[in-house]
């Protein structure tokens, strides 16, 4: 899955976000399937224009979304009108 700078720095096109959505659904499903956990990068997105968290989407062993962690610490070119910063940290616990 391309993250949202590589879509939308380097080829110059907004990230296409029914095409990610669609493909945390398949690992979702891949997920549920295999009976694993997972956790995903993608991008998060913002409402009124904001630019997108960058994220990481905690899947469980049934697909199901855990939580999603919004990245908080950013560098200056991701400050720079690619992303939006996070606002909290996230803890979950997995059974083994």
């Amino acid at each position: 899955m391309e993250n949202f700078r590589s879509l939308s720095r380097t080829i110059g096109r907004p990230l296409i976000w029914a095409a990610q959505e669609a493909e945390l659904r398949a690992i979702a499903e891949l997920c549920g399937k295999l009976r694993i956990f997972a956790v995903v990068g993608g991008a998060h997105r913002l409402s009124n224009g904001h630019p997108p968290h960058n994220s990481l989407y905690v899947l469980s062993e049934s697909g199901a979304l855990i939580t999603r962690y919004d990245k908080r610490f950013l560098s200056n070119s991701q400050l720079g009108g690619w992303y939006t910063p996070g606002t909290q940290p996230i803890i979950f616990e997995v059974d083994s």
